[in-house]
Formats: C-alpha cells, sequence, structure tokens
C-alpha cells in the first residue's frame, strides 16, 4: 500500500570542516541535505579531493565508499547527494533530472527551477548551497548508488576544483540572483550555510 511520508533530510546535526584526507574520512563526514542544518563546507572539501581524481577514478571511489557503507550497515549520509549533483554537471545545453527523492519542500516555481540547473543544489560563487529542506515521498527514494549511475552514464565531470569566494561575496551574489527574497525561507536557511562557511572551525 502506497504511503506519504515526509523524507526527514535533517537527522543528524551540520559536521564541522573534516579532518580527514581519505576519500572514505571526507565521504563520512558530509552531514545532512536540509538547508536548515546544512554545511557546504564538506561538501566542499570532498569535492575538490575526488576531482583531480577524473570521471572514472572519482565515481569508482564514491561507488567503494557507498559498498562500504551497505555492508557496515552504516548510515550514508545525504549530503552525498550534493556532492554527486556537484561532480557531475550536465553536459553542454543538457539538463539532468535531480535525484528522485520525492517531492520537494520548498517546492521550487517554474521561474525558480529555470535558474536551478543543479537543484537541490544552488552554487554561488564557488559555493554549493541547499535549497531544499525536505522531501514527500510516497514509496522508496531513489538510493544514492543509482542516482550516481544515471550521473555516470549523463553527466560530465566538474572541469575544475570548487574555488570558493568569501560568504560576503554569496550574500551579494544572491541578492542580485534574484531568485529568493530576502524573507524567502530558503533565503534565510541560506543565511545560516553561510554563517557555517565563515565560521570558527
Amino acid at each position: 500500500m502506497r504511503y506519504l511520508l515526509m523524507l526527514i533530510l535533517s537527522l543528524g546535526v551540520a559536521q564541522a570542516a573534516p579532518q580527514h584526507s581519505s576519500t572514505d574520512g571526507l565521504l563520512a563526514a558530509l552531514g545532512p541535505l536540509s538547508m536548515s542544518v546544512y554545511d557546504p563546507v564538506p561538501v566542499i572539501a570532498a569535492v575538490n579531493h575526488l576531482q583531480p581524481m577524473g570521471k572514472a577514478k572519482g565515481v569508482a571511489a564514491i561507488r567503494a565508499w557507498l559498498k562500504g557503507r551497505r555492508a557496515a550497515k552504516a548510515q550514508i549520509p545525504t549530503g552525498i547527494y550534493a556532492v554527486l549533483r556537484v561532480l557531475l554537471p550536465a553536459p553542454p545545453k543538457t539538463r539532468l533530472r535531480p535525484p528522485a527523492l520525492g517531492a520537494p519542500a520548498p517546492t521550487p516555481t517554474d521561474e525558480q527551477t529555470k535558474h536551478l540547473p543543479d537543484f537541490p543544489i544552488l552554487i554561488l560563487d564557488g559555493v554549493p548551497l541547499s535549497v531544499v529542506d525536505g522531501y514527500m515521498l510516497g514509496g522508496m527514494a531513489e538510493p544514492a548508488g543509482m542516482y550516481l549511475d544515471y550521473l555516470d552514464k549523463e553527466g560530465r565531470w566538474l572541469a575544475q576544483p570548487l574555488v570558493p569566494k568569501s560568504a560576503g561575496s554569496v550574500r551579494y551574489t544572491l541578492i542580485h540572483f534574484g531568485l529568493y527574497a530576502g524573507t524567502h525561507p530558503v533565503s534565510r536557511a541560506i543565511e545560516g550555510q553561510l554563517k557555517r562557511l565563515e565560521g570558527p572551525r
């Protein structure tokens, strides 16, 4: 019987900056995708560790990590979807679907969707930001490994590591981006993410 449930992406707490250099350590340090607690710092660290490997080795490293987590029956942090969206963007003049996790909350308008090619991630000034708090789901969420298979087939590999600008620069760009008013829940959540970006570690 189909049922509706909220896929809670805010399980756990935002992680501190990862102190690991290995792929396993960096990916394990990822936090939740929920915009209210999402931390871009571990995502940037994981992306910039994997990007120089190239697509074949980078995808293989993520697959190995996912396999290890499943074998250990360990939780896979939902921040992995942010890493995947950043590392495997769409080729020019194409658009890749977001992960099949359900109906997003808040749901972007048609106009917002046009300007969110990496949904549920918005990349501004080299900083990947989350713009979703959770999903209303009927059935099973798409596993990260299955979404990775899709992106591996359809996506390209990030050409260069992320070069994040300051939180102040991102704030300025967000205002002029014009998708979210200052009082919009996404804008308020992004402000929290930027405080984590600039905060003490």
